[in-house]
């Protein structure tokens, strides 16, 4: 899953990114302190939709959810907000 973070960071031009499997297989992808975050509901539900789609493409998984954090004191700090988005990639 390291690949997987590095690989969906420089795709998405994102900073922060965090991949975790939980449960069934569920792939969690995670910004934090993302500039989506100041976004509309619409622009984060489309770029979980892409970044299932991508993570669907080189991984066999039965879902992919994606998480925009805000954690203003940085690695370690506490999260101020957290929103979730189940993408659902075009077939």
């Amino acid at each position: 899953m390291m690949s997987l973070r590095g690989q969906i960071a420089t795709q998405f031009h994102e900073a922060r990114v965090q991949v975790n499997v939980i449960g069934n297989g569920t792939v969690v992808v995670t910004f934090i302190n993302s500039p989506l975050n100041a976004a509309s509901v619409e622009e984060k539900q489309k770029r979980a939709d892409e970044v299932a789609a991508f993570v669907m493409k080189k991984h066999q998984v039965p879902e992919v959810r994606t998480f925009f954090v805000s954690q203003p004191g940085g690695a370690g700090g506490s999260v101020t907000d957290l929103e979730r988005y189940t993408g659902h990639p075009k077939s």
